[in-house]
């Protein structure tokens, strides 16, 4: 873990977002017909500032979930969509 020097990024979060537009159709051609935004919020320490992964450029989990959701809805997985 990294701690931030104060002031660093001010009172922004460290946040990951994902934002897709995508078909729940299923269809290769025609318009999007639907649009998903994920915003998720890292783990950090609020009385230190230390950060989880600060830098890292592995796995989104917001796109992660986001295309969770999508391959639910358009069948591509199994389950249910939230």
């Amino acid at each position: 873990m990294k701690r931030l020097r104060a002031g660093a990024c001010g009172s922004l979060r460290p946040y990951k977002w994902y934002v897709a537009a995508y078909r729940r159709d299923g269809a290769s051609t025609g318009p999007w017909t639907k649009v998903i935004a994920v915003l998720t919020e890292r783990n950090w320490l609020q009385k230190s500032g230390q950060i989880h992964g600060v830098g890292d450029h592995g796995p989104n989990p917001s796109a992660e979930i986001a295309l969770q959701i999508a391959g639910r809805q358009t069948g591509f997985m199994n389950g249910s969509a939230p």
